[in-house]
Formats: structure tokens, C-alpha cells, sequence
């Protein structure tokens, strides 16, 4: 006999390997452990496209170089840290990273002023 490790009810189980008495107590443990991680994900998924949102706003707004200030990224909701990708710049010097949110990015010009990206 063993225990279901969902519903503490005692079973025979079918396999040495068996831990729980049902496929429903199964499933109902599966179930939940993806529940968590939909949530996480959701959470996170919905910061990355409000980034996303913000950089192509200040993007369509701007007519040539775009360029902002640090701080009005952060005032409007921009969470620096968080991102999809990042890609290091080896042919300048100074080997800049850029980091992105899906298709738009921004790059750090000095300590205030932020460069935007399109990809």
C-alpha cells in the first residue's frame, strides 16, 4: 500500500514508481505547478510589452536620432530591468550594449541620456 501523495488516501499502486492514486490527483498536481508558472510568465510578459510600448512611442515621436533622457523613461513606467535580448556592439570601441524589448531596444550614450533602437 502507499499513499497518494495529493489526496493522502492509501492505494495499490499499478507501478513501483506510481505516486499518486489517480489520474485525476495527478493531473490536479500538474495542473498547479503550471499554474504557478502562468502567472510568472503573464506577470513578466506583460511588463516586457509595456516596454516595448513606451520605446515605440518616444521612437515615432522623435523625426530623426532618437534620444531621452534617462529619467523620462523611468516617469513614464519603463522597467530597465527587463528585457527579451541583448547584443554587444564590437566594432565600437567602447563596446556599448544594446539591450531590447522584442524589436525595439535602447542603448546607454552617458550616465542621463538613453539612445532608442529599432531592430
Amino acid at each position: 500500500m502507499k499513499t497518494c501523495a495529493k489526496c493522502k488516501l492509501e492505494y495499490m499502486p499499478n507501478r513501483s514508481d506510481q505516486k499518486y492514486c489517480s489520474s485525476k490527483c495527478r493531473w490536479a498536481v500538474k495542473n498547479g505547478r503550471a499554474g504557478e508558472v502562468y502567472h510568472v510568465t503573464k506577470r513578466i510578459n506583460k511588463i516586457l510589452k509595456s516596454n516595448r510600448q513606451i520605446l515605440e512611442r518616444f521612437f515615432q515621436e522623435s523625426e530623426d536620432i532618437c534620444t531621452v533622457k534617462y529619467g523620462d523613461l523611468k516617469n513614464v513606467g519603463f522597467m530597465f530591468e527587463y528585457l527579451t535580448h541583448v547584443r554587444v556592439r564590437h566594432n565600437n570601441p567602447k563596446g556599448k550594449t544594446q539591450k531590447f524589448c522584442y524589436d525595439f531596444g535602447w542603448e546607454r550614450i552617458d550616465s542621463v541620456t538613453v539612445k532608442i533602437l529599432k531592430s
